[in-house]
């Protein structure tokens, strides 16, 4: 039982950390005044023709919510602290991205920082960031408002693997299903050729690892765009790594070109030579 009272705590405080400051403090406020209309409820007595069915049901009520008049708000107030604490630790690990070699920083960091720098970046965009909880997020990393928009982001830190039309496709599910207005998918490496031509025309905006440093700086997400030219060769159908020309050295097609995974033999992936 400590243990669960331990847990609902600091989901508590980890809620308090994700939303916006002013949201967490709002609603610390609210709890105590729900709380505290609760605790004065006057509890049904025999007298009132009520069973001790519902008596009993009453007072566990108003006396739960005395204590939690106040470790409600607690709990809240604490989760604000921890969410200021992060929102400078984020501040200043993008500063730092910001001020050295934006690719050799990026690369750098680990999943979560790249996560933060990416939270980081949409805030000093105007946008109102909520971040989600560690483990399986659904493909939504960041829920991101402005101006009547609601989208979502996924951050993607890969250094060597390209992002593939999988992972844009599914995004666009997710669109959907959560009736976002736009999605963002944000990588440090490269998006496939077929993943950047599926995007188009879509509400979906890709960022690229060469073109992160224009979301770092001063440009805005609206000014970058990633073409297909970026990218001359194709991705592997099966790993969606990058595609070496090969010439087939035995079988039908002796000395025909293909295209082969420059990952071979760990990977055997191949496309026709177009």
């Amino acid at each position: 039982m400590g243990r669960r009272k331990s847990r609902s705590a600091w989901d508590i405080i980890e809620f308090g950390a994700l939303i916006p400051v002013w949201a967490t403090l709002s609603l610390a406020v609210a709890s105590f005044f729900l709380f505290a209309y609760l605790t004065g409820l006057e509890v049904p007595s025999p007298a009132d023709s009520v069973g001790p069915g519902k008596i009993v049901p009453w007072t566990i009520l108003t006396t739960v919510s005395r204590f939690a008049q106040y470790i409600v708000p607690a709990l809240l107030a604490t989760g604000a602290v921890a969410g200021l604490a992060r929102r400078w630790s984020r501040a200043k690990m993008l500063d730092r991205v910001v001020r050295s070699s934006r690719k050799q920083s990026v690369e750098s960091l680990s999943w979560r920082q790249f996560e933060e720098i990416c939270h980081e970046m949409f805030r000093r965009k105007g946008y109102t960031v909520i971040g989600t909880r560690d483990g399986p997020d659904g493909g939504i990393d960041l829920r991101i408002r402005r101006d009547g928009e609601e989208a979502i982001v996924q951050c993607k830190h890969w250094r060597k693997r390209k992002v593939g039309v999988n992972i844009v496709r599914e995004q666009l599910g997710i669109m959907t299903a959560e009736n976002a207005t736009r999605g963002y998918v944000v990588t440090s490496g490269k998006f496939t050729t077929e993943a950047i031509a599926f995007a188009k025309g879509k509400p979906i905006t890709l960022v690229d690892g060469a073109n992160l440093g224009r979301w770092l700086g001063a440009e805005g997400p609206e000014s970058t765009r990633i073409e297909p030219e970026l990218h001359t060769t194709p991705s592997c159908p099966i790993c969606s790594a990058d595609m070496v020309e090969r010439v087939a050295r035995r079988g039908p097609n002796e000395g025909s070109a293909f295209w082969g995974c420059s990952r071979f033999p760990v990977c055997r992936g191949t496309r026709p030579l177009s």
